[in-house]
């Protein structure tokens, strides 16, 4: 759109909105996993980090968070995984080697 100054106006499209939507509900399913797992239902827990993993699947602290939820659960080949590719997301952030570590120990790999 343009204004009779010479100044141009863009609009964004609609395109646009989806993107921040998809940011958004993700950490929403974030932070209700995290309400869960402080409170101990893992398994909710779990549900919610895996809806926030499907949206945003390259933001490391969702896998963290999921590594840590099979963790409590006793699904230590599941929780390496995922504190696997949390490293691979992120290998600066020492929670990723600390959540595979956990589970490597609990499957007597260390």
């Amino acid at each position: 759109m343009k204004f009779k100054t010479g100044l141009e106006i863009q609009t964004l499209s609609s395109s646009h909105y989806p993107v921040m939507s998809i940011k958004k509900r993700a950490n929403e399913a974030k932070k209700r996993g995290n309400n869960l797992f402080r409170r101990g239902k893992y398994k909710k827990a779990l549900n919610e980090y895996t809806k926030a993993i499907k949206l945003s699947p390259n933001v490391h602290n969702f896998w963290s968070n999921r590594s840590a939820c099979y963790i409590e659960l006793g699904r230590f080949e599941e929780a390496l995984s995922d504190g696997q590719k949390c490293i691979t997301l992120q290998p600066n952030w020492a929670r990723g080697y600390e959540r595979t570590g956990m589970a490597l120990s609990k499957l007597s790999r260390m």
